[in-house]
């Protein structure tokens, strides 16, 4: 099980050199359109062949159930997901390097992560994980400078 994830894992921190080498011939919205319709392709293919006639009407029974906010959220998720996707994109081709980026990305959802759940949950953090988390930040300054 551990050879998969770790081969899983070795793929997926290759993604930001795929895409890369990807938009060196693609603009970012034509590699976005392309990337989307392939997603499409395989959730129709997973949906055909891994759901079952009672998983999906309890899957249609759960989509009843869901309130004018839920979709609001998911029309908000979804949202930021084209958004940041296209920017994300655009530093690609035409900014920063993959690993630059990618270090961005991940310290960004890292510290708004922290402080939704300090603000929104009132999660509470040690001073030791807090001079941890300001010490990442002072790395990833330094990794970006030129």
């Amino acid at each position: 099980m551990y050879n998969y994830l770790l081969g899983t894992t070795f793929l997926k921190s290759m993604n930001p050199y795929f895409r890369k080498h990807v938009l060196n011939t693609l603009n970012p919205r034509e590699y976005f359109y392309l990337s989307t319709f392939f997603v499409f392709i395989l959730m129709i293919i997973v949906f055909l062949f891994f759901e079952t006639k009672q998983s999906t009407k309890e899957m249609i029974s759960n989509y009843q159930k869901l309130k004018h906010s839920h979709f609001a959220c998911i029309f908000i998720i979804s949202f930021l997901l084209v958004v940041s996707s296209l920017l994300l994109y655009e530093l690609d081709k035409n900014h920063n390097t993959p690993l630059i980026n990618n270090i961005l990305l991940k310290t960004g959802s890292i510290i708004v992560l922290i402080v939704v759940g300090v603000f929104m949950f009132g999660e509470k953090y040690t001073w030791k994980q807090m001079f941890g988390i300001i010490l990442t930040c002072i790395g990833i300054y330094l990794v970006m400078q030129k």
